[in-house]
């Protein structure tokens, strides 16, 4: 009886043994495979974090600056009933009539879009203050275009 049992955990271990040499094998396999067919991601360089991305572009907007939540378009102070805005202040984007590139060529992508800001020093005003409100704009910024955002670094008021 010892005999037997001695033979039979020796063949025991060895089952084991083997099933753990496999699934390491399988292992370093598996990685082996992801490591080499696995899309590699870029990280951006410090100059592309910098500009917010790869996909940053210098760029010169003109447009109205826009309350989602209270409609508040035009200078006139049209507000939509039940807007909460004086509350929980204003939901804004910036709708687009034209759009250059620093050299001053037009950017077709750009022209009746509506784009979020990042918010900034530079943009808060454009968000927090009611005096912007419905505001046709002039804004110098970095154009996010994966993100659908302006970073602005100005902007001035302007008359149609």
């Amino acid at each position: 009886m010892v005999c037997t049992s001695m033979v039979t955990s020796a063949c025991l271990s060895r089952k084991v043994h083997t099933f753990g040499r496999l699934f390491v094998a399988n292992l370093l396999v598996a990685l082996l495979y992801l490591y080499l067919c696995a899309p590699a991601e870029s990280t951006p360089t410090p100059a592309e974090s910098a500009l917010g991305g790869p996909e940053a572009k210098e760029v010169i907007l003109t447009g109205i600056n826009s309350c989602q939540a209270c409609g508040k378009t035009s200078a006139s102070g049209e507000t939509a009933q039940g807007a909460k805005c004086s509350i929980f202040g204003h939901s804004c984007t910036f709708i687009i009539e034209t759009a250059k590139d620093m050299d001053g060529k037009e950017i077709e992508d750009l022209k009746k879009k509506e784009l979020n800001y990042r918010l900034n020093q530079q943009s808060i005003p454009l968000v927090k203050s009611d005096e912007y409100q419905g505001a046709r704009l002039e804004i110098k910024g970095k154009w996010l275009k994966e993100k659908r955002e302006i970073e602005v670094t100005s902007f001035k008021r302007i008359e149609k």
